[in-house]
């Protein structure tokens, strides 16, 4: 079975337990968790991630010492210049914001890949959804 490595980028302790008891549940997924926004950009420059999900509203999560959200963490990662050995993974905007036109708006304002809203209701779905997004990442990084 494939392994799949997820930066998760939430600052809710309770999202938090639930991402990772459905990453172990799903026997593929080996993930880290972040909110320092420092951190985030090291880990994306300097390590093999398949996917990051992305929390909109992180309260606690500072980038240079600033606070920062999901948004723009987001364009920080996806305007940074990656090697060609180490491309950029797809960016998963995972939140409760789920009002009618936020799909659309945080999408463009942030360059994510995907949007999904919380709660998730179809957990076997998500991961599967998760592992063919990830498949796919690897089959364009081959191909390149």
């Amino acid at each position: 079975m494939q392994r799949y490595r997820v930066l998760a980028i939430e600052d809710d302790p309770g999202n938090k337990l639930v991402l990772a008891n459905l990453f172990k549940l799903s026997g593929c997924i080996d993930a880290i968790f972040e909110e320092n926004g420092d951190a985030i950009l090291n880990i994306v420059s300097s390590s093999p991630i398949d996917l990051i999900l992305m929390d909109i509203t992180l309260t606690n999560s500072t980038l240079h010492g600033h606070p920062v959200d999901g948004l723009e963490l987001t364009r920080q990662i996806k305007t940074r210049q990656s090697p060609p050995t180490r491309p950029t993974p797809p960016v998963v905007l995972l939140t409760a914001h789920c009002m009618t036109g936020d799909a659309d708006r945080f999408l463009n304002a942030s360059n994510a890949d995907a949007y999904i809203a919380k709660p998730l209701h179809d957990i076997e779905g998500f991961i599967v959804w998760l592992s063919l997004t990830v498949e796919e990442f690897r089959a364009r990084t081959t191909a390149a």
